[in-house]
């Protein structure tokens, strides 16, 4: 959460917790047992909680100061 806090890279953090098959799971070789336990959630919401995320946190942070 220091990335997100300081606004730096939070991009990239977003598009990782945002990867989907076939980059992940079995489809990548990652999982042998076959399942998408290393995949993660959709576009939607994982933009939907960063952006809000970076309004909410910066906007509060920037009042408290």
């Amino acid at each position: 959460m220091i990335v997100m806090a300081t606004s730096e890279q939070w991009p990239t953090l977003m598009r990782a917790v945002a990867v989907q098959p076939p980059f992940c799971g079995a489809a990548a070789g990652m999982e042998p047992d076959g399942s998408d336990a290393d995949c993660g959630v959709s576009w939607v919401t994982a933009a939907v909680f960063f952006v809000l995320y970076q309004f909410l946190g910066a906007l509060l942070m920037m009042n408290l100061m």
